[in-house]
């Protein structure tokens, strides 16, 4: 779960490598590989320059909302909503511009002792792949991406269930 919300954590700043868009919205498959075990999530996501929204469909529902220095988890299986505080979201906005390309469509970024390997297909990010803090191997691959849409601002407002349990 830490390296899930690491992830979404980070991402949120990763597309200031290109900061022409208002809104991005793309579908992902994201896989973490252990030395024992492997997992696939896939979802979808949606950002704009101050906030995102992530809808996990497998292997269970969750969304995750993120504002400025809040993110709110909501996961209806275990019916229960966290919320926390974003203490020090890093600054990948300043790794991504500094990118090192090394050849066409591949970029590395390093930062805080983890490369991320880029790879970009027509110009858009087609996968991020990275080793985290728990050695576990990352790889993101984004699909259906699209620039620019139209977004209802209440998608950003998450909907608690009164009967939920709330962590804070």
């Amino acid at each position: 779960m830490r390296y899930l919300f690491l992830f979404c954590l980070c991402f949120l700043q990763l597309f200031a490598f290109d900061l022409n868009y208002k809104s991005f919205a793309s579908d992902f498959v994201q896989t973490v590989r252990s030395i024992n075990s492997s997992i696939s999530y896939e979802g979808s996501f949606v950002l704009t320059q101050n906030e995102a929204f992530w809808q996990y469909k497998k292997p269970n529902n969750k969304q995750i909302f993120i504002r400025k220095n809040e993110v709110i988890i909501l996961e209806p299986s275990l019916e229960q909503a966290t919320v926390s505080s974003l203490n020090e979201l890093p600054n990948l906005s300043q790794i991504f511009k500094q990118a090192k390309k090394i050849s066409k469509d591949h970029y590395e970024a390093k930062y805080q002792q983890i490369i991320y390997k880029i790879e970009l297909q027509n110009e858009e990010i087609k996968s991020i792949a990275y080793k985290d803090e728990l050695d576990n191997e990352v790889l993101i691959l984004l699909a259906n991406q699209k620039r620019n849409v139209a977004i209802n601002k209440e998608l950003f407002s998450p909907k608690i269930p009164p009967h939920y349990d709330l962590i804070r």
